[in-house]
């Protein structure tokens, strides 16, 4: 187990799913190690202690954090002696979770959160830490609230998608919490509507960002006769990704007589099966392929060398009420200058606003093979919507900028988007 030495005054401590342990939140690390680089003491702490997953940033976020599992005999012990010193402080937290406004099942899990969140009010020094911040909504945001009422430390969370439509204890949380970032406006709306706008000065739309390598005014862009036509779809397998119109698209290109592309699906879920099975049936393996999981540097790397041509994810509305928020890969092509093709669902358009992108209906292979046709065929088409998109990332989704922000929320003077 891991304890933190000398940690500095004004300190921020931020809890995570699993960052920098596990796979998840690969989205958290590039802002928490810009914030680092800007001076910030940084302590992250993960709800869950996943088997460790080495990435550059997981590796040098390491030693800023505290990785300690949900459950132990010490967590359960050091917890227990702290709820004994504190019984009446302890008590009332308690109480609160409990009864806050969610379902049996979610109880349970926010209870299941009580030990650890002891075990960390009583194990460090929280009077170098000056702010606690959360990057979900969810059962990361319980343990941070837990901590924060034991130890008065002021607190705040970030809220995407599917974690406000969890609602774990939203309405308690925004009373509680000094503020509440929103990833997009679309999140910002789906929280004004569940809480009818009690906690509306508490929401700051602060969107994720992504770092800007150099300039690309002199990366290659391949005219159709020089290869084939590389796309990329970097998403988990999930429903709300849309493979499956990915395999509708590419059928029709190769019946149209489009067959100078390579359409490559990076990433692994719960649907790739079914994927898999897709392209075998159509007879599509000639035309994509599954690379499964893929580093996230070697991913940025082929971008910067012009090795993609174009970046597609046709995500949808499930039947459930799942949709994307705004997508950090969509973000990661734009800053490297490569066209994008994506849908009008879920906060997506706030990113691909002013032409920055292409966007078309979602569920609609359809129009996706018209998008890539399109794209194929032009190069100063592809060209044009690349400069937009890394203008438009510049403008509102740097990472410098955004961490920025952050800080000043955590100082409390941030200003809505």
């Amino acid at each position: 187990m891991q304890r933190p030495q000398n940690i500095p005054k004004g300190t921020v401590v931020y809890i995570t799913n699993q960052c920098p342990s596990g796979k998840a939140e690969a989205f958290a690390a590039p802002e928490i190690w810009q914030n680092i680089s800007a001076g910030l003491p940084v302590l992250v702490i993960p709800r869950s202690k996943e088997p460790f997953f080495e990435t550059a940033l997981n590796k040098k976020l390491a030693p800023y954090s505290l990785i300690v599992p949900l459950f132990s005999p010490r967590i359960f012990l050091a917890g227990a002696h702290f709820f004994l010193q504190n019984l009446k402080r302890c008590v009332q937290v308690l109480r609160d979770v409990w009864r806050a406004d969610t379902n049996f099942v979610t109880r349970l899990k926010n209870l299941c959160l009580f030990p650890k969140g002891l075990f960390l009010a009583g194990h460090l020094d929280w009077s170098k830490v000056v702010h606690i911040h959360a990057y979900w909504s969810s059962t990361p945001a319980t343990l941070a609230l837990i901590v924060s009422n034991l130890t008065k430390v002021p607190w705040s969370f970030t809220a995407h998608r599917g974690d406000i439509t969890l609602n774990n204890a939203l309405s308690l949380k925004l009373r509680t919490a000094t503020g509440c970032r929103c990833i997009s406006l679309k999140s910002q709306a789906m929280i004004l509507e569940r809480t009818r706008g009690e906690f509306a000065e508490k929401l700051n739309v602060i969107y994720m960002g992504v770092r800007l390598p150099a300039a690309f005014q002199g990366r290659p862009i391949r005219q159709e006769s020089e290869g084939i036509f590389r796309l990329a779809t970097p998403a988990m397998f999930r429903p709300v990704k849309g493979h499956r119109y990915i395999v509708e698209a590419a059928k029709l290109l190769v019946a149209r007589g489009r067959l100078n592309f390579k359409w490559l699906l990076f990433g692994y879920g719960e649907i790739q099966q079914s994927i898999e099975s897709l392209i075998k049936e159509n007879g599509l393996e000639e035309w994509i392929e599954i690379q499964n999981y893929i580093a996230h540097n070697t991913l940025l790397s082929f971008y910067e060398k012009g090795e993609i041509d174009c970046v597609v994810l046709p995500s949808i509305l499930t039947e459930d009420g799942e949709h994307e928020g705004i997508p950090v890969s969509l973000m990661e092509a734009m800053a490297c200058q490569i066209p994008v093709i994506s849908t009008l669902s879920g906060g997506i358009p706030e990113l691909l606003s002013s032409d920055a992108g292409v966007l078309i209906p979602p569920g609609s292979g359809e129009a996706l093979a018209a998008a890539v046709e399109a794209f194929m065929l032009n190069v100063d088409l592809r060209m044009e919507y690349g400069r937009r998109g890394r203008v438009r990332v510049e403008q509102g989704f740097n990472i410098e900028q955004i961490s920025y922000r952050t800080r000043g929320m955590f100082a409390g003077d941030a200003s809505p988007l």
